[in-house]
């Protein structure tokens, strides 16, 4: 019996799941719609290992999985101040990815 879709906060060891989920999401939501050099250089610098855990460890980032029996369908994360990329206000979050 299926219990619906269940969300949890990813930890470091999801470290690579999450780095390659993104991507690959990534690349089949706006790889088509850019130009190709300046894609390739976007990503080889916003979609590493070093990036991601950097992003990780901020105490103003949260990285979420959404998880259906066991494998992994969604992610987000989500800013609080002074992490947030726009308004940086204090009583909002940011959907920053998804």
């Amino acid at each position: 019996m299926n219990a619906g879709a269940k969300i949890r906060k990813c930890l470091p060891e999801d470290l690579p799941q999450l780095l390659g989920f993104a991507l690959k999401t990534f690349l089949a939501t706006y790889e088509h719609l850019n130009d190709p050099i300046d894609f390739q250089k976007y990503i080889s610098k916003a979609f590493t290992k070093t990036q991601f855990k950097k992003e990780m460890v901020s105490p103003g980032s949260d990285f979420y999985f959404l998880v259906l029996e066991e494998t992994v369908i969604g992610y987000i994360k989500l800013n609080l101040p002074p992490d947030q990329t726009d308004i940086n206000d204090p009583k909002s979050i940011e959907v920053e990815r998804a």
